[in-house]
């Protein structure tokens, strides 16, 4: 074998690398990252070599080495037989150098080198999984839009919907999605909890938590992870990972995520703690109910069958129950439907109003008090619980002790987050959070869009077999961010003013006001239609984006009294 060519003295001394050499520092980054998976592999270089077949001798060493490494500890098998190729070609080209650098008296240099290596292939190898992790996203969102578009055709079919007609032929039948058996593992391998586990299964009612709060289902000490961290759920043949908006965020390989798809052989570093995720073996789904319906609560996505089995049980419960979810999720309506399931059905069902309580101000303790008094042998609803004011949070927390009065909380705030902002305390959260339940948004309950606009047509006196198909494909298109309850209003609208004045899927300023400049109701009662839209959307995106109504009132500009009462306009 010929020898290589050496590198050539350049400006002040600088050496400067044939491209030989350029090529086996790029293999020797290869080699790096095998190292860094786990290799035990040694290179060791004679300072005084002098020839080309020491330094073949020495590299052949080093590659017996590689050869007697049984796992190279890489996540993929099939990358391995290439990276030990890669790594026996560096290692002989990595000799070279070596003895280059050390016959020059350069061994700070060369340390360097290896240090910028390690660097790079860190970053490259973090650089590689991210790609990875948003294409399966991208897949993943892709597949459940073709998929919800297949539901509501069959919605649409199904009876109420045009009668379809075979030939002769065998009738199309619809089957629900069948579960995934995929589950999946999380085991704390570094930081001060490790060796505690979490295990998440497809048929798991909500997502599973992960971070310091004592609620979570993954409780870790380490005071660099939020209280409500991490947030787990199996999406097909994946693990979906989201960050909770954290302090410290969430990191895969070193960059840090939001959100991801991960099939398994994973590491996440949150804080201090690193938590390793495996896949594991396949087993035969779990039978969920095919109702779709629990009492008033409606939806057949997996979702929701999902919830159906914990719903029931709750119902026969007397336990504090804490339901969480965004707007318009259906809160309220879960915690009615508890209550007629339940033994106290033939008790009161009261609801207290928590953000009213601010503008009562003195008269809110007496109010409380009354709430409880009036639903004594029935159950007492906390809507907006997140919202209660701090001068009223130690009365209730006397109040919830165990008694006649089954108390069920609502929320749309993070609590968590609100125990660290000192705006709500902890002792009354972990009274409410005997049990939790976390309702999911409209976007997560693929197909439910058809079925509930069929159940609200049904129920606002339309004929179910007058729907058409164009209003079905309309709904499935348009995003609902006040979820279930917003679907419900466009339903509403469509079966009194028609599809043409229901809002589009991305409406504009100008496609917003025409839907108010109707033809056929005098000017007067079109602008208090266009005020009180206006209103409505107003007062709840600011408490949304403020997180609660006394930041939403300050920065609107208005007295929290009046923005209190408008909110309370719009609630009812």
């Amino acid at each position: 074998m010929g020898h290589a060519e050496g590198p050539v003295a350049g400006p002040e001394g600088v050496c400067r690398l044939e491209p030989v050499e350029r090529i086996g520092r790029d293999r020797d980054r290869d080699l790096r990252r095998a190292r860094l998976a786990g290799e035990p592999l040694e290179e060791t270089v004679e300072r005084d070599a002098a020839d080309e077949r020491h330094h073949e001798r020495e590299a052949a060493r080093v590659a017996e080495d590689v050869d007697d490494v049984d796992d190279v500890g890489m996540h993929d098998p099939r990358r391995e037989a290439g990276l030990v190729d890669q790594a026996r070609e560096a290692a002989r080209i990595g000799g070279v150098l070596g003895a280059v650098a050390l016959k020059r008296h350069r061994p700070a240099e060369a340390a360097g080198a290896a240090l910028d290596a390690d660097v790079d292939a860190r970053r490259s190898a973090a650089a590689d999984l991210a790609r990875e992790l948003v294409v399966a996203d991208v897949l993943h969102r892709r597949a459940s839009f073709y998929h919800a578009s297949l539901v509501a055709r069959r919605a649409w079919l199904d009876d109420g919907g045009m009668s379809h007609d075979t030939s002769g032929g065998t009738d199309v039948q619809f089957a629900l999605p069948a579960e995934s058996g995929a589950s999946f593992e999380i085991v704390v391998v570094a930081g001060a909890s490790a060796g505690r586990t979490l295990r998440v299964d497809p048929s798991a009612p909500d997502r599973a938590l992960a971070g310091q709060s004592a609620a979570a289902d993954l409780v870790l000490v380490d005071r660099l992870v939020s209280r409500r961290h991490l947030a787990f759920e199996i999406r097909g043949a994946h693990l979906s990972v989201e960050d909770l908006a954290s302090t410290n965020g969430t990191f895969i390989g070193g960059i840090r995520i939001g959100s991801a798809l991960l099939p398994g052989g994973e590491h996440l570093v949150i804080g201090n703690t690193t938590l390793a995720v495996t896949r594991l073996a396949t087993a035969p789904g779990a039978a969920l109910p095919a109702a779709r319906s629990f009492g008033r609560v409606v939806g057949s996505s997996l979702a929701m069958r999902r919830i159906y089995p914990l719903l029931e049980r709750l119902s026969a419960s007397e336990a504090t129950l804490l339901l969480e979810g965004e707007t318009g999720t259906g809160k309220e309506l879960v915690a009615e439907t508890l209550h007629l399931q339940g033994p106290r059905r033939g008790g009161p069902f009261v609801v207290f109003d928590c953000p009213s309580a601010l503008a009562l101000g003195d008269d809110a303790a007496a109010l409380l008090r009354g709430a409880f008094e009036a639903a004594n042998g029935g159950t007492l609803l906390l809507d907006e619980i997140g919202e209660l004011p701090a001068e009223l949070q130690p009365l209730l927390l006397r109040a919830l002790a165990p008694g006649p009065v089954r108390v069920i909380a609502t929320t749309r705030l993070d609590l968590d987050r609100a125990i660290a902002e000192g705006t709500f305390r902890d002792d009354l959260f972990y009274r409410l959070a005997t049990t939790r339940l976390e309702l999911p948004p409209l976007r997560q309950r693929d197909g439910d869009v058809g079925v509930l606009a069929r159940h609200f047509w049904a129920e606002l006196g339309g004929d179910a077999g007058a729907i058409p198909y164009d209003a079905f494909e309309a709904l499935e298109r348009m995003t609902f961010p006040g979820n279930v309850r917003e679907l419900q209003a466009v339903v509403t609208r469509i079966l009194t003013v028609g599809l043409a004045h229901a809002p589009s899927h991305e409406p504009s300023a100008d496609a917003s006001l025409r839907a108010f400049c109707r033809t056929d109701v005098p000017y007067a009662r079109a602008k208090e239609e266009l005020l009180s839209a206006f209103e409505a959307a107003y007062v709840a995106r600011m408490v949304e984006h403020h997180g609660n109504v006394q930041r939403a009132a300050a920065a609107s500009g208005l007295a929290l009294r009046y923005f209190q009462l408008l909110r309370a306009k719009h609630r009812a």
